[in-house]
C-alpha cells in the first residue's frame, strides 16, 4: 500500500512537470493563433479557448491533488505519532512498574533475610540457655 501511494505520488509530480512545460508550449500555441488570425483574419482557437488554459486547468487539478494529499499524509502523521508518544508512556509506565515490582521483591528477601538471621539467633539464644541432654 506504501509502495503504491509512492508511485501514485511520483506520478503526480511526473505530470505536474510534463504540465509544466505544456503551459509554455500552450502559451507560444496561444501567440502563433493569434499571429495567423491577425494575418488571416480566420479564426484558429482550439475548442477549449486557449492551448495554455487547458494545460493551466489541469495543472491546478494537478497541484490541488498533490496538497490534499500532502494534508492526509500530514494528518496520518500526527495520528502515527499519537500512537508512538502513547506507547512510549506505556512503556515508561511498565518500565517503572517493573522497576517498582523489583525494588520490593528485593526489600522482601532482605527482609526475610533479616528474619532468617534473627530467628537463628534466638534458635542460639535458646539453645545456649538448655541444658545439654545428657
Amino acid at each position: 500500500m506504501i509502495n503504491t501511494k509512492i508511485q501514485q505520488r511520483q506520478i503526480r509530480h511526473d505530470r505536474k512537470s510534463r504540465l509544466g512545460e505544456m503551459v509554455g508550449l500552450g502559451e507560444a500555441e496561444d501567440e502563433w493563433d493569434n499571429l495567423i488570425e491577425k494575418e488571416s483574419g480566420r479564426t484558429v482557437t482550439p475548442l477549449s479557448g486557449s492551448w495554455m488554459a487547458a494545460s493551466q486547468h489541469e495543472l491546478y487539478k494537478v497541484n490541488h491533488r498533490l496538497v490534499a494529499e500532502g494534508r492526509k499524509n500530514a494528518a496520518r502523521i500526527e495520528r502515527y505519532m499519537g500512537v508512538i508518544d502513547e506507547e512510549i508512556a506505556l512503556k515508561k509506565q511498565e518500565t517503572s512498574a517493573k522497576a517498582t515490582s523489583k525494588r520490593a521483591r528485593q526489600r522482601r528477601r532482605a527482609r526475610e533475610r533479616r528474619n532468617a538471621e534473627e530467628l537463628g539467633r534466638f534458635e542460639e539464644d535458646i539453645n545456649l540457655e538448655r541444658p545439654a541432654p545428657t
